[in-house]
């Protein structure tokens, strides 16, 4: 997400693709990633009024600019940059446990030498069930590749409601004395408190 909003930071003044060869990162991935974003602002303007001080971000003609510090110093764009994120790399997430990344196929993968992301440790998850549940720390990833073992390139740490949100098969499995289990896409993951985890 830091490298997007870079990116469209530095192409808002014509060296986007400057900024995309210091840090060795994919146009492609980037403007699918543009793209899918500006279609949600172009929703959000359109279909439900927006009319917040990032709404020109929709107009093609004006892609207005969106800074590092203008998205994290405002929790809810930043919840909006991450799912829009999620809805563009589903279903390709991974779940960290221990400090590794695993697959829904349970295939040890690792985050690719270029990445952030590599050495990457999951949080405290505080609505965990006790015993084996699941983390709430997902990555969600743009491409991976297969060398000597599996790396993922370019991601983003994302938490459990995300991967859940564009889930394309979501079913609850109750349980006994509460919490249960929730499966979905090929994953399962604990219930305790009514959170998912």
């Amino acid at each position: 997400a830091v490298a997007y909003l870079g990116w469209r930071a530095r192409a808002a003044s014509g060296e986007g693709d400057a900024y995309i060869y210091e840090h060795g990162l994919s146009r492609e991935t980037l403007d699918m990633g543009d793209q899918l974003v500006r279609s949600l602002m172009r929703m959000m303007v359109h279909d439900y009024e927006y009319d917040g001080d990032d709404a020109a971000f929709a107009d093609e003609a004006d892609s207005g600019v969106w800074t590092p510090e203008a998205v994290f110093e405002d929790p809810r764009t930043w919840m909006l940059c991450k799912a829009a994120l999620c809805a563009a790399f589903v279903p390709q997430f991974v779940h960290c446990r221990a400090g590794h990344f695993i697959t829904d196929a349970n295939e040890d993968v690792h985050g690719h030498g270029s990445s952030c992301n590599q050495g990457y440790k999951p949080m405290a998850n505080a609505y965990a069930a006790a015993g084996g549940a699941l983390p709430s720390d997902w990555l969600a990833y743009s491409d991976s590749m297969k060398l000597t073992r599996v790396s993922i390139m370019e991601s983003t740490a994302v938490a459990a409601p995300f991967v859940l949100l564009f889930s394309k098969s979501v079913g609850e499995t109750p349980g006994a004395q509460g919490g249960g289990h929730v499966d979905f896409d090929g994953w399962r993951g604990a219930l305790a408190g009514g959170h998912a985890s």
